[in-house]
């Protein structure tokens, strides 16, 4: 079984426009779609379509909280869904078109108590050991600065391995807690080694075989656009 965390997730509101975003204006939709948003449930809807065995991690609060748990069971995915007292975020995308241009708007994550972050470590302990722990995406507000490095370590005691993709300068720490994988865009790794990286795809392979290098960490870096 895989276990997919994730510490900040979303409901992801998108709008079709059938015309340019207006700035200012009014803008009529043509099309609402809701679907359960953050990086890790977006793993756990990949790893379904794989066919593998996944079980995810999250804390949901809210109206907004009961439209994420009911939209990830309707997709066949399974969760241990921690009942949090703030209202879950959502990320609205309006999405034009003709263009293929979209903006995005991404609330504030909710606000967890220590007795939340508790429950959340706890569910994931309970999952362990596993094939593989994932841990994807943001932290929300309220959490410890080390609450991914913290699930890192009960991961590697349990002898699972741990694939981590987040924003520095979180990437640092959950390195150090010993990350079987971890996954930075250019911006990341450039802030992680502290130094500039070259604009060419061998420059990015060197630079992720420094990181690497006596760490026993592996790297998988991408280099496309950030939303």
């Amino acid at each position: 079984m895989i276990v997919a965390v994730s510490l900040n997730p979303a409901l992801d509101v998108t709008y079709r426009l059938d015309s340019p975003l207006e700035i200012g204006g009014t803008n009529r939709v043509s099309n609402v779609a809701n679907r359960p948003g953050g990086k890790a449930l977006n793993v756990a809807r990949v790893l379904r379509h794989l066919r593998c065995t996944v079980r995810v991690v999250a804390p949901l609060g809210g109206p907004t909280g009961d439209v994420v748990r009911n939209g990830a069971t309707g997709h066949g995915i399974d969760g241990d869904w921690v009942e949090v007292a703030s209202e879950t975020r959502r990320t609205v995308v309006s999405w034009e078109a003709g263009s293929g241009v979209a903006t995005t708007l991404s609330e504030p994550g909710s606000l967890l108590t220590t007795s939340e972050w508790y429950e959340i470590s706890a569910a994931v302990q309970r999952l362990l050991p596993a094939d593989l722990l994932v841990i994807s995406g943001s932290v929300a507000p309220g959490l410890p600065d080390d609450a991914i490095a913290q699930l890192v370590g009960f991961g590697r005691s349990s002898g699972t391995r741990v694939v981590v993709d987040t924003s520095s300068p979180t990437l640092a720490t959950v390195i150090e807690a010993g990350a079987t994988i971890v996954k930075p865009n250019r911006g990341e790794l450039v802030a992680l080694l502290g130094r500039a990286v070259g604009g060419t795809s061998n420059d990015l392979v060197i630079a992720a075989e420094e990181l690497r290098a006596g760490r026993g960490v592996a790297v998988v870096v991408s280099d496309g656009p950030t939303a």
